[in-house]
């Protein structure tokens, strides 16, 4: 064999064995799960792309309405487009991610290492894509569905929010009715001035607005 050859074998078998020891470039996650209660855990604010000049982002975003924190490394997101057929699964990656009891927590369309004061976990790594207009959400946690929510037109200014005054009393299961989304969800188009961020806010980390 030429040596010109036999160093480009050994070049190759070096670059090979370097992206098995280093390919991944995502965090391993050991196996963590938070079991939770039913009710305990739900989806209660969506935000997709907006029609208007806006920075503040897309995010999903949960609230924990028990009694006790949760840790939600490991937690899985399912979601589906009811229009393309589409399908994404991201999963929280952070070990020390916690929800107090009646705390929120928001999961935005940003890379994790560049994240806005009302967001506490960027999911760009497993979904750098807009939100689906039309869907279905599916929250997971230790491998079992605690949640969904079934969604069409995805408002395009603001968020579309579980109604606040219903928000620590109605059951989780409503989130998913079709025949309850208009009465229990609503678009939150309010103004909120604010002297960093231009667009329509929503209320990220915070209890929802009643949808009156």
């Amino acid at each position: 064999m030429k040596t010109s050859t036999l160093w480009r074998h050994l070049l190759w078998s070096v670059l090979f064995v370097a992206s098995l020891l280093g390919g991944c470039e995502r965090k391993m996650l050991e196996h963590i799960c938070t079991p939770v209660e039913s009710g305990q855990l739900v989806i209660s604010e969506l935000r997709g792309p907006q029609s208007e000049v806006d920075t503040y982002g897309q995010w999903i975003e949960l609230h924990n309405r028990g009694t006790t924190s949760i840790n939600i490394a490991g937690i899985r997101l399912h979601l589906y487009d009811i229009q393309d057929g589409g399908e994404k699964i991201i999963m929280v990656r952070d070990e020390g991610l916690t929800v107090e009891p009646g705390g929120y927590v928001v999961l935005g369309h940003q890379s994790p290492s560049l994240l806005p004061d009302h967001v506490d976990y960027g999911y760009d790594e497993d979904f750098n894509s807009d939100l689906y207009s039309s869907g279905q959400l599916e929250l997971y946690v230790c491998n079992e569905l605690v949640d969904y929510v079934f969604f069409q037109n995805l408002p395009t200014v603001g968020s579309l929010a579980f109604d606040g005054d219903l928000e620590l009393t109605v059951d989780a299961n409503d989130n998913a009715d079709p025949n309850h989304i208009d009465s229990n969800w609503c678009n939150d188009a309010s103004e909120v001035p604010s002297p960093t961020e231009v667009g329509i806010p929503g209320t990220p980390g915070e209890q929802n607005r009643p949808c009156n």
